[in-house]
This record gives C-alpha cells, structure tokens and sequence, in this order.
C-alpha cells in the first residue's frame, strides 16, 4: 500500500513538473481597480477543463480559450492574488499590484473649455475623463456638482445638477444671464469605471459671462 501511494505521488509531481502555464495581464502592467483587466491564461500539458481559477478580490470570468477579465471594484489590499487549479490542485498562484486609477479631470462639452451659453441645450454640461496613457475606453460618470452665479448686485445663487447635463433650473438660470456675471462649477461627484466609492474632486471651474456664443464640442 504505501509503494502504491508513493508511486502515485510520484505520478502527480512528474505530470505538475511538465505543466507549463503562462499567466499576463495583457493591457496593464498592474492590476488596476474600477477596469476590466484582460488576463491570459495559457497552459501545458493540462486539459484547459480541468482549469479552476480564484481570486483573492474582485471577481474573473472567462470570455474565450484562455482569456479571462479580472475585475476589481474595491481596493481594499495591496495586491491581488489569482489562483490557478487544476482541478483541486494548486499549480499557480500569482500577485499583482493593486493600483488605483488616478481622478478624472473634468470638462466641459464646449470648444476651448468654455463653461457658458447662449440658446443652452439641455445636453450640454461637462464630463469626466482620466489622464492616463495606459488607462483608456474607461467611464466615468458626473453624478453631481454644484453650480454658483455671483450676480451683479452681488447675490449668490447656488443649484445642484444632477448628472453630467445640465438640467432644466440650471439652463434657466444660464439663459438668463447678464454680461459680466461669474459662474463657478465645483463640488463634482464622479464615479470611476465600477468603483463602489464615489470621489469627490476638488476642480473648480469658473468664467464671467461675457455674452458669447459657444457652440458644442462633437
């Protein structure tokens, strides 16, 4: 009996000793929290069957032969670990850094970042976009800011918008601005890819009505 049970664990480390896997993130060089990270997977002498995966954060799921998306939506660790089974056999375990994507730098939906109208459209606003070289195709979404007009008589008239648009009471007071009147754009909530944490930006935008007309950014 124990020949039998030597001979066998013998067996397993021979055929683990000829696995050869290959593990990459193909778009990144780290893995990168609120983006689908595509990871490939490309094994040797194991069935691509027996294949089992786990991480240690976030979730993965196939999307083809050996192609996987990782993806992280709470950092909550230095790194993220991926597993790989054959079967209930650990044959791979590798780290990679967990890393945060930079804030969004917010715009507006106008030529030469301009902020005020005339003849507003209600799809006009402002957006969110990262500045990054290697992250790209990631949303982000304007949940809300807020909007100050500092008036000639030197009232301060303070909304909330909504979402990247502006909405209906912002397009009216926008309408009715006069020459000279200074808007201020600030407080942005943005959400960034699938992060579960809203971020809170400390941009602030601010322009005197001059009475030109600008015309939207296609």
């Amino acid at each position: 009996m124990k020949n039998i049970v030597f001979l066998l664990c013998l067996f397993f480390v021979h055929a683990y000793s000829y696995a050869q896997i290959v593990v990459s993130n193909d778009l990144f060089r780290n893995l990168y929290v609120g983006v689908e990270n595509p990871i490939s997977i490309s094994v040797k002498n194991i069935p691509e069957q027996n294949l089992i995966l786990s991480v240690s954060m976030g979730e993965i799921k196939k999307v083809a032969s050996g192609k996987y998306i990782w993806k992280v939506c709470e950092k909550n660790s230095l790194f993220g670990e991926l597993r790989v089974y054959n079967k209930s056999a650990l044959i791979k375990s590798i780290r990679f850094k967990l890393v945060q994507i930079p804030d969004p730098k917010i715009l507006t939906t106008t030529q030469d970042g301009e902020i005020l109208f005339k003849g507003i459209k209600a799809w006009w606003g402002v957006r969110a976009e990262v500045d990054s070289p290697e992250i790209y195709g990631l949303s982000c979404r304007v949940d809300k800011f807020t909007i100050t007009i500092l008036k000639n008589d030197g009232t301060l008239v303070s909304l909330e918008n909504i979402g990247p648009e502006y909405q209906k009471p912002v397009i009216d007071v926008f309408t009715a601005l006069a020459v000279g009147e200074k808007v201020t754009l600030s407080d942005f909530i943005v959400t960034v890819g699938c992060e579960t944490t809203k971020r809170r930006l400390n941009t602030i935008l601010t322009q005197v009505h001059s009475g030109k007309l600008y015309q939207y950014r296609h």
